[in-house]
């Protein structure tokens, strides 16, 4: 399967983010800084209330603990 082009993504980004405009809503996308993830979340236009975030905020301290206990465990000199 072949990558999506970017011109392709932001198209679909677009179009989503009017779709979800419609209904009163907004999306955020950003970076997770701690693990390199992409973060959406889905904010209540008039309230500004985050609704939903996937992947959540658990999900993504799961992320990160996994990814500093791994670090830990390998980056040690043989």
């Amino acid at each position: 399967m072949d990558k999506p082009k970017r011109a392709e993504l932001e198209q679909a980004v677009t179009d989503i983010r009017e779709f979800v405009q419609s209904s009163k809503r907004n999306l955020d996308f950003s970076i997770d800084d701690s693990t390199g993830r992409v973060v959406v979340k889905v904010i209540a236009t008039e309230s500004g209330e985050v609704i939903r975030q996937l992947p959540s905020e658990a999900a993504l301290k799961l992320a990160a603990s996994l990814s500093d206990a791994s670090s830990l465990l390998f980056d040690g000199k043989a």
